[in-house]
């Protein structure tokens, strides 16, 4: 038992100290914002409201819902900053190796074999993207619930029961609730039976290292139909969740299963030799090459029937390979979603598998080297690994180079440049960003890298390349409206207002795809109304408020659009209602501002119109009305303040600049700053 605990510990402390340093990294710009840092209801921590969204939503194109609240509860526990988000995720990812040590050799009895296998888990740099990226909590909090359902299905095992069974469901269906990795895991419990539990007669009892009560086949897969079921029900809500978000790709079947079959091929080679991982590995748009298919092919096939053949003697090569082939499915390609061909993330649960295949058939060999020469290869190995780790590790906190270091790997490819581009935008970056987008929109042009390259354009002054680039997105997906939108603002800016409005209003008389965004078609509404056709666009943002009832962004734009029209008792109540939902935008501050200054409360509108910069710290437009306010309340030093802000801001349009250089001259603004040149 003291030896038992204190590999565990090892194990864990191993692990922990290997991902220490996450917790100085910041958020990556891919996913976390929208899984934590601009996620109002996670920023809010757990709540009743919380919960209930949790399960309802399908945002990021995922249902998973305890992954939502174990966010939640991290921002409740330690608040919001990625210090601790990161060490949430390396605690769980150490709990998981004590966890794989404790299922093997509860299962086996194999105490070193068990320990090598947990080490190759804890240690592996291909499992530092679901540890050292936030937005993976997903992936670290689902193999978790996934091993305690093995722990819960070995003591099951040992003498089955109701209770015993319902724990095992209970730890199955968590894990399917943080992420639907695992729907195949009543599969690999069947695989368990046979090896190493016994509890279906298949192989030799001499190969059963601690034998359970035989139960037989047709017992067996009776056991796992409910089991069967939750995995089913999950999948139907991840895929409809995906489907929503536009996530599943429609490449051809061929496509598909040619890149399913390499895949397999391609994750056995990277985690047997860990060279050459990237952030991520794009899909071939032209299918993959034939005689690479068919080698890939040979691979698989040719080591299946190997172990096939073999099973009666060694069983542990059968079950470990077919563990790796399995829990690979729901994510090998056959359903495409998302850009990768394959991600390191994919194989964390996957690997174990192949480790126990590996390490019990070394084990299992007649000739066996002397311990000490074991023992030798097995810590080089390992501190091997934890080396890779270690190099690994650093690019998650420095995201240029890592999507720089994927492009080295993997060549050019229009998603990383896309994403790099993102970053150096993030950065004020401008040109280079540019640039980035150019490449990715040369390489494989999409809606995505196109708008990324027209807003870049836009505000670089080059409204023609803008309107190329707007032009030709939207003729990729004519139910873009996002494209749509700003297409039309680039023309209007041109001297084509006429034109921008018709575009407009030929997107709003488009029939509505119930799979698009809401948000989206709240941007066509709200730019119908500053357009002035504002009949039309309020109508487009009722409809869309309908769609999500209660959703604190849609109310704030809807609010914003009566304050337009001129109905100021519906905008105020709208505008209430979004800020008790606590939207994220400024919106709806802005509009309590703008109602509260017209009555001469102007204490009332420096509260919220605050209240709004905070929600929008770099958006000039919302801190105009904010000067102006202060101003009137005799705060002159704090006006002039905000009133520079925009004249410095490369965001503020011309007329933003006019309105706040003509407020900080009549305030006598001392040395105002001039305004750019347009």
């Amino acid at each position: 038992m003291t030896r038992r605990w204190g590999i565990a510990a090892g194990l864990a402390l191993s692990a922990l100290v290997l991902y220490a340093r996450t917790r100085a990294f910041p958020f990556i710009n891919l996913d976390d914002p929208g899984y934590v840092e601009s996620n109002a209801w996670v920023q809010q921590g757990l709540s009743w409201q919380g919960f209930q969204w949790a399960f309802s939503t399908f945002e990021m194109a995922n249902w998973h819902p305890f992954t939502w609240l174990s966010l939640m509860a991290g921002v409740s526990l330690f608040g919001p900053g990625s210090g601790a988000m990161h060490g949430v995720n390396a605690a769980l990812h150490a709990a998981s190796a004590v966890l794989v040590y404790l299922v093997l050799s509860r299962m086996t009895g194999a105490t070193w074999r068990s320990a090598l296998v947990a080490g190759l888990f804890a240690l592996h740099p291909m499992h530092v993207e679901s540890v050292a990226w936030i937005s993976e909590r997903k992936d670290v909090l689902s193999v978790f619930f996934g091993l305690l359902t093995l722990l819960a299905y070995e003591h099951h095992s040992r003498r089955p029961g109701i209770g015993r069974f319902l724990a095992v469901a209970t730890a199955f269906a968590a894990s399917l609730l943080a992420k639907p990795m695992l729907v195949t895991l009543p599969c690999l419990l069947l695989l368990l039976d046979v090896w190493p539990l016994g509890r279906v007669p298949l192989v030799a009892p001499a190969a059963i290292p601690l034998p359970r009560p035989v139960i037989g086949w047709r017992r067996a897969i009776l056991e796992k139909l409910p089991l069967l079921a939750l995995g089913a029900l999950d999948a139907v809500m991840t895929y409809r969740a995906q489907a929503a978000g536009g996530a599943v790709a429609p490449d051809s079947l061929s496509h598909r299963i040619a890149n399913a079959v390499t895949g397999y091929a391609r994750y056995l080679g990277k985690l047997l030799w860990p060279a050459d991982l990237s952030f991520l590995y794009p899909v071939n748009h032209a299918g993959e090459p034939a005689l690479r298919v068919v080698a890939s092919l040979a691979v698989v096939v040719g080591v299946s029937a190997l172990t096939v053949v073999g099973i009666r003697k060694r069983p542990w090569a059968t079950v470990g390979w077919f563990w790796f082939l399995g829990t690979l499915v729901p994510v090998i390609g056959l359903v495409q979603v998302g850009w990768q061909s394959m991600a390191d993330r994919y194989v964390y649960f996957p690997a174990l598998g192949l480790w126990v295949a590996i390490v019990w058939t070394l084990a299992g060999m007649r000739w066996q080297p002397p311990r000490l020469v074991t023992v030798g290869l097995a810590v080089s190995v390992l501190g091997a690994l934890a080396w890779l780790t270690h190099d690994r590790i650093e690019l998650f906190g420095d995201e240029e180079r890592l999507y720089r270091q994927g492009l080295s790997v993997t060549g050019p490819n229009d998603r990383l440049h896309e994403w790099l581009g993102s970053y150096l935008y993030s950065r004020g970056r401008r040109e280079e960003a540019r640039e980035q987008f150019l490449e990715a929109a040369r390489i494989y042009p999409t809606p995505s890298n196109l708008k990324s390259l027209g807003n870049v354009s836009d505000e670089l002054g080059m409204l023609d390349q803008a309107e190329r680039a707007f032009r030709t997105a939207s003729s990729l997906d004519p139910g873009d409206d996002d494209a749509v939108v700003k297409l039309a603002e680039v023309v209007r800016r041109l001297g084509r207002a006429s034109e921008a409005s018709a575009l407009l209003l030929d997107a709003a008389r488009r029939p509505v795809d119930p799979r698009r965004s809401a948000s989206q078609r709240a941007v066509l509404g709200a730019a119908l109304v500053e357009s002035g056709n504002v009949e039309e666009g309020i109508a487009i943002l009722e409809d869309v408020v309908q769609r999500v009832p209660g959703n604190p962004e849609l109310l704030s734009t809807l609010s914003e659009a009566y304050l337009y029209s001129g109905d100021r008792e519906r905008a105020e109540g709208l505008a209430l209602r979004a800020v008790n939902g606590r939207a994220r935008g400024g919106g709806a501050y802005q509009v309590l501002g703008a109602l509260r200054s017209a009555r001469g409360d102007w204490a009332g509108a420096v509260e919220v119109l605050e209240r709004g910069k905070l929600a929008e710290v770099d958006d000039p437009f919302r801190r105009l009305p904010l000067a102006e306010a202060l101003a009137a309340t005799g705060r002159l030093t704090e006006a002039c303040e905000n009133w520079s802000f925009v004249l410095r801001s490369p965001r503020a349009l011309p007329p933003d600049r006019q309105r706040a250089s003509e407020g900080a001259r009549l305030a006598d603004c001392l040395a105002t700053p001039r305004p750019p040149p347009p």
